[in-house]
């Protein structure tokens, strides 16, 4: 047999570490020590007010300032706000728990969906026609003190709310 003396097993974090230094070796051989005279005499807010400078905008003509129609709101109010909820009718008196969701818990989101399929057999769920979908949005907001936000979950492709068979356009460009 040959003895040859065994070797130790590099360590990852050994490896690791002496990788990093090397690579900061590399990379601070290529420094120059003469810095820049220009980037020691200006300030550094001077050099990024000169490099956006450039790129500023124009101002609007007609600023947009959003403002929260009560500010001063409740805590449950902001709670409600954040949340979104799905329900089941083509109509607005067809779920309570939606009315009572968004008049009294104060949700400011409501998700609509084509088909029901939380059970076994697929049933149509809130989408019905164009015309259908516009009253129920409008009933909607009806019900909100604040205004809601009302979603679908239109993925395009294989997930596809607003179909051809409901009397949606196949796609946008077709709507135009």
């Amino acid at each position: 047999m040959h003895d040859q003396p065994q070797r130790r097993a590099l360590s990852r974090r050994t490896f690791l570490r002496q990788a990093t230094l090397g690579a900061t070796a590399v990379a601070l051989s290529g420094c120059n020590s003469a810095l820049n005279p220009a980037l020691i005499t200006q300030d550094l807010a001077q050099i990024y007010a000169a490099a956006l400078s450039h790129l500023e905008k124009p101002p609007m003509e007609h600023a947009l300032h959003p403002t929260l129609a009560i500010p001063d709101a409740s805590l449950e109010v902001k709670i409600g706000q954040m949340l979104m909820l799905g329900f089941k009718g083509f109509h607005v008196g067809d779920d309570e728990t939606i009315v009572h969701a968004v008049q009294d818990q104060h949700v400011g989101n409501v998700v609509l969906f084509d088909q029901d399929l939380s059970t076994r057999r697929s049933r149509p769920r809130n989408i019905e026609s164009p015309e259908q979908v516009q009253r129920l949005c409008a009933d909607l907001q009806g019900l909100a003190a604040l205004p809601l936000s009302i979603s679908i979950d239109q993925e395009g492709g294989v997930i596809n709310r607003l179909k051809e068979k409901y009397g949606f356009p196949a796609t946008v460009s077709h709507a135009a």
